[in-house]
């Protein structure tokens, strides 16, 4: 971890000794490493909200579809695994239920 970490970030108290085996260069390579990941991770985190949000809005209409008994009779009929797909996702709890709110 230490190794990794940037020098100004390392507190005076703490001082790394110097890593037998690791080089100058390995170690940039982990610097660079750990800058690629902290990018992906921060995409990720950008876009969970936005897939969440979606996914919401989708089970929210799913359920409004299967509340109309014509096209939840017309799905099961036709659309059997159609059906059974959109019945699986209108039954996934949301946050909010799962946590009791």
């Amino acid at each position: 971890m230490i190794l990794g970490t940037p020098k100004d970030q390392i507190n005076d108290a703490v001082k790394p000794k110097k890593p037998k085996g690791m080089s100058a260069e390995n170690i940039g390579c982990m610097k660079q490493e750990m800058e690629i990941l902290e990018r992906d991770l921060k995409a990720i985190e950008t876009g969970y909200g936005e897939n969440v949000l979606n996914l919401t809005l989708a089970r929210a209409y799913v359920r409004k579809l299967l509340n109309n008994p014509a096209v939840a009779r017309n799905l099961s009929t036709h659309y059997t695994n159609i059906s059974a797909e959109f019945t699986a996702l209108a039954a996934t709890p949301t946050n909010d239920s799962a946590n009791g709110n």
